[in-house]
């Protein structure tokens, strides 16, 4: 079964679990045979629809902080605050003991962000899922119905067009110039032979060699993504190597 032929399977389910639920919740509703018909066009409009609108508000809400959470964790260096490993010219390092768990790195940054409650975040691929232990009540602005509420799961999900897969690609290259490079005397000849084009030195703009001993710092530049204001934005990663 497909995904969207899936979601059309559940609907009946979920449209009766929710009346079964508004109607246990309610002490203020009489339906009557005669006002059925009526009732359940009301439920709709009252409680369902207004509760799909609340959620596409936290879609949104939930899209805009995930992309900017997005800009500041490759710009940290995929960490939320500081890598196990120190840092070196303000900035993570990175290596083989020293790699961020991008999944919850992200989940703190985003928390961090986002203007309301928390929540357990998830990442599938360009996908970034983000579950609440609270539910969302919806009331209803008619006053036929003001003692009775709608519940749902206060959960989001949102596409990026960006894959936190660039995570893997960053982490093998890192391992290859790290395997390359270690041990060579004129690091920095071995760097500009093996490094990626997208590697820049210090600052994705300048691009200029700087080293404090055999530590060098990066800016991987990666794929683009749309910033907390639409605009598109590259994706930077940030960070420091040590080569000792």
């Amino acid at each position: 079964m497909n995904k969207n032929a899936s979601v059309f399977h559940w609907i009946p389910f979920f449209l009766i679990g929710a009346l079964a639920f508004f109607l246990i919740s309610s002490d203020s509703v009489d339906v009557s045979v005669k006002e059925k018909g009526e009732w359940q066009v009301s439920f709709l409009q009252d409680f369902v629809y207004q509760g799909e609108q609340e959620l596409h508000k936290l879609d949104q809400n939930a899209l805009v902080t995930a992309r900017k959470s997005t800009l500041q964790l490759a710009a940290n260096g995929g960490y939320h605050k500081d890598s196990s490993c120190g840092k070196t010219f303000g900035l993570n390092k990175l290596g083989l003991n020293c790699f961020p768990e991008v999944d919850k790195e992200f989940g703190l940054i985003f928390n961090e962000i986002f203007e309301g409650d928390s929540f357990e975040v998830f990442i599938e691929g360009q996908e970034v899922r983000g579950k609440s232990k609270k539910m969302l009540n919806v009331t209803s602005l008619n006053p036929k119905y003001a003692k009775s509420f709608y519940e749902l799961q206060e959960n989001f999900y949102v596409s990026l067009g960006y894959s936190f897969t660039e995570y893997e690609t960053l982490k093998s290259e890192l391992l290859e110039i790290l395997q390359k490079c270690n041990q060579d005397s004129d690091l920095n000849s071995c760097l500009d032979d093996n490094r990626k084009a997208n590697w820049k030195y210090a600052n994705c703009g300048s691009n200029q060699y700087k080293s404090e001993g055999r530590t060098i710092p990066f800016c991987v530049e990666g794929s683009k993504i749309l910033d907390g204001f639409g605009n598109a934005a590259d994706v930077e990663y940030k960070f420091a190597v040590d080569f000792p």
